[in-house]
């Protein structure tokens, strides 16, 4: 376990604020979703923080910097992960969703930010789609691990379920699946760089998602703390707004 000690400046919020930790690291992990997060060399997997970014990264690494913990960012699979991070301490993951089965299982931070969540077809699929219930006929990707795809499988959709996202837009442009759940923001971008597909088309908002930093539940109390004071400072300067701004296309 990380030894750590804590500064005797307090932020804003009146919270003791982590200056060192004396010895190792935190790690935390992600997946390749951009614009949230994604490689700075579009490789599928990064090994280094330096080669990590997007909207979530931004904000991690701006919390981490606040509090100047030591730490470092890997992008795995989502499932992968997931797995690490529940079985080692001073680990990590996000943009993790609350969902009810993840919340006793993580000490959070957050929001970070929020996804917007939403089914789309091919631009010349002739699918109209006005609830849920009527998505029922239609077979949906999405990937293992995956808080919407989990959603989706509750409500008695029918899922087409691959280890990660990147095929998704592939499987689309093929026809193997009619719909496929994915972010607003981060769907069509995925779809540009893995597909053939230069567009696609929106046919049903699902739900607009809070994402946050999910810890190991080893994580000491204060350590969450701090995280959370920084993160809530960084909100109310506008830090955070202004980061987003920066991943929202112009109209």
């Amino acid at each position: 376990m990380i030894a750590r000690k804590l500064a005797c400046c307090l932020l804003g919020f009146g919270l003791p604020l982590m200056a060192v930790a004396e010895g190792g690291a935190l790690t935390f992990y992600t997946e390749q979703f951009p614009p949230y997060n994604m490689t700075a060399n579009d490789k599928e997997f990064a090994h280094k923080s330096d080669d990590v970014g997007g909207l979530c990264t931004d904000i991690v690494k701006a919390v981490m910097n606040k509090v100047a913990l030591p730490y470092r960012i890997k992008l795995r699979n989502w499932s992968l992960g997931m797995e690490r991070v529940k079985k080692n301490p001073d680990t990590g993951i996000f943009c993790a969703v609350q969902t009810p089965e993840r919340l006793p299982q993580f000490s959070w931070v957050g929001p970070l930010t929020s996804m917007n969540w939403a089914l789309f077809a091919r631009p010349d699929a002739n699918i109209s789609v006005s609830s849920l219930e009527e998505a029922k006929q239609y077979t949906i990707g999405g990937y293992k691990g995956d808080a919407m795809t989990g959603y989706l499988e509750k409500k008695g959709m029918t899922m087409s379920v691959v280890p990660d996202d990147i095929s998704n837009p592939k499987r689309l442009q093929q026809g193997i699946v009619d719909l496929w759940i994915t972010d607003t923001l981060a769907g069509p971008l995925k779809a540009s760089q893995n597909s053939g597909l230069k567009s696609l088309r929106k046919v049903f908002d699902v739900d607009s998602t809070p994402v946050y930093l999910a810890l190991n539940p080893q994580t000491p109390a204060d350590t969450v703390k701090a995280l959370q004071a920084a993160l809530d400072e960084l909100k109310a300067d506008g830090s955070v707004a202004r980061l987003e701004k920066q991943y929202v296309p112009s109209p």
